[in-house]
């Protein structure tokens, strides 16, 4: 029976990324011409189709991440409001390489999903198709090195002026995806951390807070900071603390995995103050984050934290509808000969399109 059973949850774990990646011509050739029509359309106009795109896009992730996968999604700490919409500054611990999607399970709940963008390393957007439409999409990529303080601030103040209908502003502060076989980097996380007058964090990285500084200085119109400190649970495995969270397919490819989320929202105008009171504030979010990780991967918690841990139930109309839309699509065009034909031009015009990426990238700056 395991003989059998084991090419079927092999070929069950590459569904979501057949049909997550195979859209991707589709949704990158409608969304270039939706650019090439910016500048006929008011703004407004332009951000509602961009929001309503990127909101079936990302529901598709969110049906295979979380349906899909029998994912349980629990909450802990403060209520997430689901009645409203507004300007949020996200920001996470970051374990895992699908932490990006996990900011769909907050945003879908709250009918903001539409709304998300990201501020990412600098070499994402060289992606194929991915890159140059988060670079449409208003995302807001950055270097490690920290040498580009007058050009990140020109991308904030960009950032902000394109925005007509809300956003959401995703940030890591970490950098990158914490495990403890990274020792230099640790190393050098606990040298930052004493530097600044901390004990070294020991679940988490300490912060980088360039991104959230400009975050607070230039998004006069935020409304709130989300807080949210997540971990992974598979039920019936023993908790491993300081491990690289899942990558896609091992996300995909285990049906009943659990994702804890502790949430908080602070008002944007609470962390009002000088530079140095701002950077304060982050770095006792992560000393805090540090705590609750501690708890979770505690023998005596059984990989909770503290509080009442509860759900927020994914409505089936927020992901249904999406993912057959899109199942019919990819279904459709790989069902004919033209469709196959066509299919394949997109991904070689895809493939020249990731070679001319820097150059479209230097352009799409000049004409702002």
């Amino acid at each position: 029976m395991t003989t059998l059973l084991m090419p079927l949850a092999s070929a069950r774990s590459l569904l979501p990324p057949f049909v997550i990646f195979g859209v991707t011509p589709h949704y990158y050739i409608s969304s270039t011409c939706l650019r090439l029509m910016k500048f006929a359309l008011p703004q407004d106009t332009y951000e509602k189709i961009d929001h309503r795109m990127y909101h079936s896009y990302q529901s598709l992730v969110t049906y295979f991440f979380e349906t899909y996968t029998g994912t349980k999604v629990y909450f802990y700490g403060e209520d997430l409001p689901t009645d409203t919409t507004e300007n949020v500054l996200y920001i996470c611990n970051h374990q895992s390489a699908i932490d990006w999607s996990l900011a769909n399970f907050v945003g879908i709940r709250q009918n903001s999903i539409g709304q998300i963008r990201y501020v990412m390393k600098e070499l994402l957007k060289y992606l194929p198709f991915f890159g140059p439409y988060f670079m449409q999409h208003g995302c807001i990529f950055v270097r490690r090195d920290g040498k580009q303080d007058t050009e990140l601030r020109r991308r904030w103040i960009r950032f902000h002026d394109d925005r007509v209908r809300g956003y959401w502003i995703v940030i890591f502060p970490e950098g990158t995806r914490y495990t403890s076989k990274k020792k230099a980097l640790i190393e050098k996380s606990e040298q930052a951390a004493l530097a600044a007058g901390y004990e070294p964090f020991q679940n988490v990285l300490f912060p980088r807070t360039k991104a959230f500084e400009l975050s607070l200085e230039y998004l006069g119109d935020l409304d709130a900071v989300y807080d949210l400190t997540i971990a992974f649970k598979i039920p019936w495995l023993p908790l491993k603390s300081k491990q690289l969270g899942p990558s896609l397919l091992e996300f995909v490819s285990i049906f009943g995995r659990e994702v804890h989320m502790h949430f908080r929202r602070i008002p944007a105008k609470q962390i009002d103050g000088s530079a140095e009171q701002r950077k304060k504030w982050l770095y006792d979010t992560f000393k805090e984050k540090d705590r609750l990780l501690d708890h979770f991967y505690n023998l005596q918690s059984g990989g909770t934290f503290p509080g009442e841990q509860r759900e927020v139930p994914l409505k089936q109309h927020q992901v249904y509808p999406y993912a057959f839309f899109y199942f019919a699509l990819l279904g459709v065009t790989l069902a004919t000969e033209t469709g196959r034909y066509y299919y394949a031009k997109a991904w070689q015009f895809g493939a020249i399109t990731w070679i001319l990426t820097p150059l479209l990238y230097r352009i799409s700056e000049l004409l702002g």
